[in-house]
């Protein structure tokens, strides 16, 4: 399970700030919401914070699908 932190719309599509195992998340990959909306994963972004071993749970990911209505929850479908 990822949990949606923050959402930035980037043109026509959106970047999401996740926390959650991001070793499991990779190009093309589908996710799903607590809702049943399926996102895919266009590319996969390490963020940047003050502790060095943050990038283990914490990524940026740009996705397709109806971010605007994105959950609080995103799961591997």
């Amino acid at each position: 399970m990822f949990k949606v932190l923050d959402k930035l719309r980037v043109s026509n599509m959106y970047s999401v700030l996740v926390e959650g195992d991001t070793s499991l998340l990779e190009n093309g990959l589908k996710l799903i919401d607590e809702t049943g909306n399926v996102f895919e994963i266009e590319t996969v972004g390490m963020t940047k914070y003050q502790n060095v071993d943050d990038y283990k749970k914490y990524a940026n990911i740009v996705l397709c699908g109806d971010v605007e209505n994105i959950g609080e929850s995103l799961f591997l479908s």
